[in-house]
């Protein structure tokens, strides 16, 4: 019964390590490595604090979107823009950004929506932003 079991581990164990790893084979990918998913650019939209609009209102809130035809997908919001907002610090995004990873070599178009405290909503601005293989990260400042 105890050859069994050593056989048993034995089997397991060369299973285990001759199992194929997924690798990343995209060369325009930034990560060449076995870590089995292929990386591409992030993108970190980020607002300053205390914001003001053309009317003199301060803005409460920023919506970002990704459009994909004529659909608009929200990727994040950013509220509490009376709190000091610091830009992104190398690759890191700041507790009140957005960040959005590319998922393959693309180029993308992004909308954001500005929201005041009277309750006027602007449609903002639009971003066509592409992923590189050498940018590990762009970062979007977003503006009124």
């Amino acid at each position: 019964m105890k050859k069994a079991y050593i056989i048993l581990a034995v089997l397991i164990i060369g299973y285990i390590s001759c199992k194929k790893k997924d690798s990343c084979s995209d060369p325009n990918a930034l990560n060449q490595d076995s870590s089995g998913n292929c990386q591409y650019t992030k993108v970190i939209f980020y607002a300053p604090s205390n914001m003001i609009g053309g009317y003199g209102f301060k803005v409460i809130k920023i919506e970002v979107f990704r459009r994909i035809l004529d659909e608009d997908q929200l990727i994040g919001t950013i509220t509490d823009l009376n709190d000091q907002n610091p830009e992104p610090d190398g690759c890191t995004t700041p507790e009140k950004g957005i960040e959005y990873n590319f998922t393959q070599q693309d180029d993308a178009l992004f909308v954001t929506r500005y929201y005041f405290e009277n309750g006027v909503e602007d449609p903002g601005d639009f971003f066509q932003i592409a992923t590189s293989s050498s940018a590990h990260c762009i970062t979007q400042k977003l503006t009124i």
